[in-house]
């Protein structure tokens, strides 16, 4: 019996892994998954393939040549993580001043998340060699900006896309974000409505460093952690001080293939800057 038919708690298969799988005649309780949680990933699924292919047609893949797939070429390398820290203090008093208006005209609670997409936004733009899709080893530029956020519900986390988010306002980010936890929770949400996304943000409360997977062609995911109060050196009105501030550690998987530390670098700290300086997102400036 597989882990997945043994523990009910184990996310379900991403939607390219449950595609994969299914054009092969694959059987997902039987693979282990290596995505968080143990989900099933669509490199899981590529895995078993490639598995069975050295076991149904060895003689065949011992004549190809180096470099070609399933030849013992080097091993893809994984993805690398960077770090940086927000002071959202600024962000947390604007929504905490324009929520209840914002509410009661839209009929929408004024979140975090619409603000993190907005910066996502907001950074692919600034550094447009970053908004790429990964195809065998080449970086392609993409001509949007889709962003994924995933979202909690009984199967396990789901990554709905939101769809040319730079074109909506606060409004309709927040509307679609509750459309997509409603259809989550109730198990209505599409699998293609998880296809796409350039990058995907996922909301983490545990480890910092936890995993953030990402699946072909993407080459970013952006991990949002819990806000905590630490001490940051402010402007006091005598002089600088140490106060307590509203902090957030912003993680960023990138696929090495694709971009280079320092344009990841350049994208984490655009994302960074506009969370700590809101303003710049409604004025888009």
């Amino acid at each position: 019996m597989s882990d997945n038919e043994t523990n009910p708690e184990t996310p379900a298969p991403s939607p390219a892994a449950q595609k994969l799988a299914k054009e092969h005649g694959i059987d997902t309780d039987a693979l282990q998954g290596s995505g968080e949680g143990g989900r099933l990933l669509q490199r899981d699924v590529m895995a078993a393939l490639a598995n069975l292919a050295e076991d149904t047609d060895g003689d065949e893949r011992e004549a190809a040549e180096p470099g070609e797939p399933g030849a013992g070429g080097p091993p893809s390398p994984p993805p690398q993580v960077a770090v940086e820290e927000a002071d959202l203090g600024r962000l947390l008093q604007l929504i905490e001043r324009w929520g209840p208006a914002f509410e009661a005209r839209h009929g929408l609670e004024l979140g975090l998340r619409s603000f993190v997409v907005k910066a996502v936004v907001d950074a692919l733009a600034a550094v447009p060699e970053a908004n790429v899709h990964l195809h065998g080893e080449r970086a392609e530029p993409t001509q949007y900006f889709d962003v994924a956020v995933t979202t909690p519900g009984p199967r396990g986390e789901r990554t709905p896309v939101l769809r040319s988010p730079q074109r909506k306002s606060f409004a309709e980010i927040e509307g679609e974000l509750a459309r997509f936890e409603r259809q989550v929770a109730d198990d209505s949400l599409p699998v293609e409505a998880e296809t796409g996304a350039v990058v995907t943000v996922h909301e983490r409360r545990g480890l910092l460093l936890s995993t953030l997977p990402l699946e072909a062609p993407q080459c970013v995911a952006l991990g949002v952690h819990r806000i905590r109060r630490l001490p940051r050196v402010v402007d006091g009105a005598a002089g600088p001080e140490l106060a307590p501030r509203p902090v957030c550690a912003l993680a960023l998987a990138w696929e090495p293939r694709a971009l280079d530390a320092g344009l990841a670098a350049r994208l984490l700290t655009r994302v960074r800057e506009g969370l700590e300086h809101p303003e710049r997102l409604w004025l888009e400036v």
